[in-house]
């Protein structure tokens, strides 16, 4: 059961992955994403309805990215620093403003500086939450966990743009942030409630002056520069899937989406279970920097929809099955002063994926087509194995601790 009040994370005696603390954090995580996805699926659209050009709703809706890429090592100290709890009161706080700044802005370029809000509290929200899932799983099962605690963001990404799309369509898209703010204002009050487990810095800590050291783990750079690839071939399929579809000619290749989503899912249940069975993860990153390679060769040649379905789990794989592994992973090796730091790093690798992914890969479409765009995506992954061997393979492997 639930304490009456919150307890230090260091007075946890946590033996078994689905305990309590666990289950209300992964609760916590998937309000805070089904709002982002309510928001992100309306935002362009919304824009435009008060008069934004093209073009402005392209930099209101891409601008997002930005402030919550150059936020992430700020957010990564100010986790280190900050009492848990009341940082997540401020991420969502700050995240129901905005909202509530889209619902009531006169003007669509009032949109720039609320997205500014928005992306920081979102950041300050993700490092926060994933510092916390480490505190409160067993290390032998922390791996198993990372992959079930993505199943929270995996229905959020389902959930918010439906009931966003739904909403405006009967009341308009005003309501759909108003819902938006009031469910992120309904978590606030979740967590000021419910006995967060406390990460508090030492004293020690709080005196350090902030350094380098300390808004980027260096240490981590050639692991999750590997793993940024996953997220570059994710961003490829979400952003042109769509297109390609138009342009071979495929029906429906909208249910690539709904085949990606159910296998995410299936894949972090299975593969979570398995991970943590294995003793490296340069296993786990070798079979999957394979397997991603695959997927990119299959999709690039797919001229029929099941070869699209076939892709689909194939990318479920790879990207299932490395992303949990690389933040636990992260976690795992990170001081326990600098968590939010390791934290951080994680997810600045996985946005400059997403973001330089879908740019540079949209060049390459341009010269290549979309087919020529995946086969030199399959590519870098095929030159990625040895290069990971290289690089990964000589460090001393980290044996996890039986719980």
């Amino acid at each position: 059961m639930f304490a009456k009040t919150p307890v230090s994370t260091q007075n946890l005696n946590v033996t078994r992955l689905w305990n309590p603390y666990f289950i209300m954090i992964m609760v916590v995580n998937f309000g805070a994403n089904v709002s982002f996805y309510l928001i992100s699926s309306i935002l362009s659209t919304y824009s435009i309805q008060l008069g934004a050009s093209q073009a402005l709703s392209g930099i209101i809706v891409g601008c997002f990215s930005i402030v919550a890429l150059v936020a992430r090592p700020f957010s990564g100290v100010i986790s280190n620093r900050g009492r848990s709890s009341s940082l997540l009161v401020f991420s969502f706080l700050g995240m129901a403003f905005a909202a509530l700044g889209y619902a009531f802005a006169p003007r669509p370029i009032l949109f720039l500086p609320i997205r500014v809000l928005h992306g920081i509290a979102f950041s300050i929200n993700g490092v926060v939450t994933m510092v916390l899932v480490s505190k409160v799983l067993p290390e032998a099962v922390l791996t198993k966990g990372m992959a079930y605690f993505g199943v929270s963001q995996v229905l959020a990404a389902a959930v918010g743009p439906t009931v966003g799309s739904a909403c405006g369509q009967a009341f308009g898209y005003r309501y759909s942030f108003i819902v938006a703010a009031a469910t992120l204002i309904v978590f606030c009050i979740v967590v000021f409630v419910l006995p967060i487990p406390q990460v508090k810095a030492s004293a020690a800590v709080e005196k350090k002056r902030v350094s380098l050291n300390e808004l980027l783990d260096v240490r981590l750079i050639r692991l999750v520069a590997f793993s940024a690839l996953f997220s570059a071939f994710n961003g490829l399929c979400s952003s042109y899937m769509v297109n390609i579809g138009a342009v071979r000619g495929i029906d429906q290749i909208s249910l690539y989406f709904t085949v990606n989503s159910a296998s995410i899912i299936l894949v972090r249940f299975l593969c979570g279970r398995l991970a943590d069975k294995i003793k490296s993860i340069h296993y786990i990153m070798l079979c999957t920097l394979l397997t991603a390679c695959l997927g990119c060769v299959i999709i690039g040649a797919a001229n029929a929809l099941w070869l699209f379905f076939i892709g689909a789990f194939i990318q479920a794989f790879s990207h299932g099955f490395a992303q949990p592994a690389v933040q636990a992973e992260s976690l795992k090796q990170a001081d326990p002063s600098r968590l939010g730091t390791s934290s951080s790093t994680f997810f600045i690798s996985a946005d400059l994926g997403q973001g330089l992914g879908v740019m540079i890969g949209g060049a390459v479409a341009g010269v290549a087509g979309y087919d020529g765009m995946f086969y030199v995506m399959a590519v870098i992954f095929l030159l990625a194995i040895p290069l990971y061997a290289l690089v990964n393979m000589g460090a001393r492997k980290k044996v996890s601790k039986t719980a």
